[in-house]
């Protein structure tokens, strides 16, 4: 999994390593199982911390994941994501998670 993010080797010593955006390591936050673990563990905060609404839990779940809201386009394309109208388990939302967790801006970040 390191490689794919472009890691460095743990025989060597790094103090910053370069930023790079990869297909594999796309790939990689898509299906490892450690990062489905993770959606799921976030879509049960966002579902127990989040709020009631549809709007409260995306707007929770930017704020926490981005440290800001989410625009109109990025709220209208994650709710779309929810294929029933009124979603309330950790399964419904585990889409909606693995999507912010997806984003450039979460795992690009400095």
């Amino acid at each position: 999994m390191l490689k794919a993010f472009d890691a460095p080797s743990r025989e060597e010593c790094s103090a910053e390593r370069p930023q790079s955006n990869t297909p594999l390591a796309a790939l990689v936050l898509l299906n490892d199982p450690t990062f489905l673990e993770a959606a799921k563990s976030f879509a049960e905060k966002i579902t127990s911390e989040g709020g009631s609404s549809v709007e409260e839990r995306l707007s929770y779940a930017f704020q926490h994941a981005v440290s800001r809201p989410p625009d109109e386009f990025e709220e209208k394309t994650l709710a779309a994501l929810l294929e029933i109208k009124e979603p309330t388990t950790e399964t419904d939302w585990t889409p909606v998670a693995r999507a912010v967790l997806n984003l450039a801006e979460t795992n690009l970040r400095r």
